[in-house]
């Protein structure tokens, strides 16, 4: 079985609380995408879903996805983070994406990838 190139819908979905499927629909209407578009997405079109449901403020903090959790997230916040090309959330201190449901970010695969991009999640 493969896993569909879908980190940034399946990671947007754990932050808002919608089935993944629901938010690919809000990916192909808002961004005029084909029926089988398969989830691949950039930063902005991750942020601009987001922001209907929540404010993303970017943060500071990079390094390692490890590191950035030790020293710039909290115990009970949500943040969309990029490393390389790849999406994921973090909710309270666990990692998720299409890979991972509430890894412990010391020891997932991702723990030395690099943070590019980050937003600290504030839903409405």
């Amino acid at each position: 079985m493969s896993i569909k190139p879908n980190c940034g819908p399946a990671s947007v979905a754990k932050i808002v609380n919608l089935p993944v499927g629901e938010v690919e629909s809000l990916f192909r209407e808002t961004f005029e995408l084909a029926p089988n578009w398969r989830g691949r997405s950039t930063i902005f079109e991750c942020v601009c879903i987001l922001t209907s449901f929540a404010s993303a403020s970017e943060v500071d903090g990079r390094g390692s996805v490890a590191g950035f959790v030790r020293n710039h997230t909290t115990k009970t916040g949500t943040y969309f983070i990029r490393v390389g090309d790849h999406f994921m959330a973090i909710k309270n201190g666990l990692i998720y994406d299409n890979h991972f449901d509430g890894a412990d970010p010391d020891t997932c695969k991702w723990k030395r990838k690099r943070v590019s991009h980050a937003f600290k999640i504030n839903l409405h």
